[in-house]
């Protein structure tokens, strides 16, 4: 990312463990690639491709862990949530980037 779009990526350890909670012995390492594309790398290809990155950012992806059972037992599929936050060259603050914000605009 850093080379191609001059975007710099920055994990938060913990997205380590959500993403691997996603391992199947069955897919072995094919299971671990199929998690990271589908919860951190459709995220970053669609904000990017709506302009909510753009070259010089910087994005931290994080995992928003609930800190209770109730949270927990509120989460679709339990798996629990990575957000991607974006700090443009401009800022030094991270705004947290909302992957449904497109389907906002497209309500009938």
């Amino acid at each position: 990312a850093k080379k191609k779009h001059n975007i710099e990526l920055k994990f938060d350890p913990v997205v380590l463990d959500v993403l691997a909670d996603g391992y199947n012995v069955y897919y072995g390492a094919r299971s671990i690639k199929h998690e990271v594309d589908r919860r951190v790398v459709n995220q970053i290809a669609l904000a990017y491709e709506l302009g909510h990155i753009t070259p010089g950012c910087t994005l931290f992806i994080t995992a928003e862990i609930p800190s209770s059972e109730e949270e927990k037992a509120k989460l679709q599929d339990s798996s629990i949530p990575i957000k991607i936050k974006v700090k443009h060259k401009d800022t030094d603050k991270y705004s947290e980037l909302d992957p449904t914000a497109h389907m906002n605009k497209l309500k009938l």
